[in-house]
């Protein structure tokens, strides 16, 4: 996520850190521009289609006071499915999810080899 905000920003994103919390993902970082320093802040909830792959969605993003827009948040989130889904596989190839529980800084995915 931040190499994507970097290149689409054309800046550097700092400081990158991810939480597992309230049952979605939190990611932080700080974005340095021209000497200027703000706050990255994306809100990730997780869930599980009919064909038991995760399903990544930006619920809420924002770079300092302003919203990420909408057309920059899609490309994100194609490419952390994608990203996500190719990790998962590599990990247990044909496991067919049916549930993602996020709490506690865990995520916990539960499932069946098809």
């Amino acid at each position: 996520l931040g190499g994507e905000l970097e290149k689409r920003v054309g800046d550097q994103i700092t400081n990158l850190q991810a939480y597992l919390r309230d049952g979605q993902i939190q990611i932080l970082g700080d974005l340095d521009s021209q000497g200027i320093t703000a706050p990255v802040k994306v809100i990730v909830d997780v869930s599980v289609d009919p064909a038991g792959r995760p399903n990544l969605h930006v619920v809420s993003s924002s770079i300092g006071p302003f919203p990420v827009p909408g057309d920059l948040i899609s490309e994100v989130e194609v490419l952390m499915n994608k990203a996500f889904q190719e990790k998962i596989q590599s990990m247990a190839p044909n496991l067919h999810i049916q549930s993602i529980i996020i709490e506690n800084g865990k995520m916990t995915i539960y499932g069946s080899i098809k």
